[in-house]
């Protein structure tokens, strides 16, 4: 050995994937929707567009807050996991 620890660790975020997946799958579907609507103007009311329209801009923050709070619980896992092994030093 040459003194160092080697630790594999891995934070479980399958439900935040899970999350993020399923919002960004019905995003796109949303935009293809918004897509074919500006394609074909007679599709869809300018009302039913505009809340296709606010529903994609929630869906949006929602995706990026969740990604914010998966890189954030993250980035605590990992500062608990440092103060560990430093005390564990010593």
């Amino acid at each position: 050995m040459n003194g160092y620890l080697k630790i594999k660790t891995s934070i479980d975020n399958s439900g935040v994937d899970k999350q993020i997946q399923q919002l960004e799958s019905k995003l796109n579907d949303l935009k293809a929707t918004l897509t074919m609507a500006s394609e074909d103007k007679t599709l869809f009311t300018k009302s039913e567009i505009l809340d296709m329209e606010v529903e994609v801009e929630k869906l949006t923050t929602r995706i990026d807050k969740l990604k914010q709070k998966q890189q954030s619980a993250g980035s605590a896992e990992w500062e608990k996991m440092k103060k560990s092994i430093v005390s564990s030093n010593n």
